[in-house]
């Protein structure tokens, strides 16, 4: 067991700061009821969602994990099934539609619903991972600079874990000191312990490192340096790179939407003009005007969003 995760544990400001706390409780509940099922059918089909469970630092083992999405899932078919066969008899005014509807509804949130639960901790992993490498060239400096003044290692991680500016960073900070503090274990254990969790491959690199230069007594000030040089420099790709597709998207924007839009209202102006209802006509505009301009917008901000360096 890893050493870190004792600390992780039974350190008062992890838990108050822990954001899984409703997830926890409701994955005790789910596992007295589901536990021996999903040990038994669904465990050995999903083994590769325990590591993205450590990364993600959601506190949860596979099997409660899984007993909680079952148990979404199990619930959500129940209630949308209800829902459904309710509404559908009262549109459609047969029962047997409504049964048959509400159940097939029912599964079909059932599954998504497990889905996305499936997929729930390979994206916390990529924000955890995106956060990390975006803050991870500042951070490094930081570090640097502090040890240049004379500072234990472990002292620079504490300063380190104080500034949420450096977000997912600061967590693993933390992390690292609460292990050596309350657990008592060696600096260079807990770096490795951490390095095999963290998601980032740049930060596993760095910690790996920096246990190669304190166990064979190396200038670790000149490390941190050189590595936050070229984290830097890598950064500043990303920027350059991020500026690139933030033009083209605008491009794509302003060409395929506001104009597209524009041209299309022009177009069923027309159109209305030579002999279709007008009705029809605004039914149109109010759907390029007030639904489809908005949602491709949102898209647009979305996806700029998503490529978008922390601090650029």
């Amino acid at each position: 067991m890893p050493i870190f995760n004792k600390a992780s544990r039974t350190s008062p400001a992890h838990q108050e700061e822990d954001k899984h706390t409703t997830m926890v409780y409701f994955a005790g509940i789910a596992y007295r009821l589901f536990g021996d099922f999903v040990n038994r059918y669904f465990v050995d089909f999903f083994r590769d969602l325990q590591v993205d469970l450590r990364k993600a630092m959601i506190p949860l083992t596979l099997t409660e994990y899984l007993s909680l999405a079952v148990g979404a899932a199990t619930f959500m078919f129940f209630f949308q099934t209800l829902f459904l066969s309710i509404l559908f008899t009262l549109l459609f005014k047969s029962v047997l539609f409504g049964v048959f509807g509400g159940v097939l509804g029912g599964i079909v949130f059932s599954v998504l619903t497990f889905i996305i639960l499936y997929m729930y901790p390979t994206i916390i992993v990529g924000e955890r991972r995106k956060n990390i490498d975006d803050t991870l060239p500042f951070a490094t400096l930081y570090m640097a600079t502090m040890v240049g003044t004379g500072a234990p290692l472990v002292s620079v991680f504490k300063m380190l874990s104080r500034f949420k500016e450096y977000g997912e960073v600061a967590r693993e900070a933390k992390r690292i000191v609460d292990a050596v503090e309350i657990t008592g274990a060696p600096i260079t254990r807990v770096l490795e312990d951490v390095a095999e969790r963290t998601p980032s491959e740049a930060f596993r690199e760095l910690l790996w490192g920096i246990k190669s230069t304190i166990t064979i007594g190396g200038d670790l000030r000149a490390y941190l340096y050189e590595k936050a040089r070229g984290f830097v420099q890598e950064y500043r790709r990303r920027l350059a790179s991020y500026t690139n597709q933030l033009m083209m998207f605008l491009e794509i924007y302003i060409n395929a939407v506001i104009i597209g839009v524009v041209f299309f209202v022009i177009l069923t102006s027309v159109i209305g003009i030579l002999g279709v209802g007008a009705s029809t006509i605004i039914f149109i505009h109010y759907a390029l005007i007030f639904v489809l301009l908005p949602v491709a917008t949102m898209a647009t901000v979305l996806l700029i969003r998503g490529i978008q360096p922390a601090s650029a």
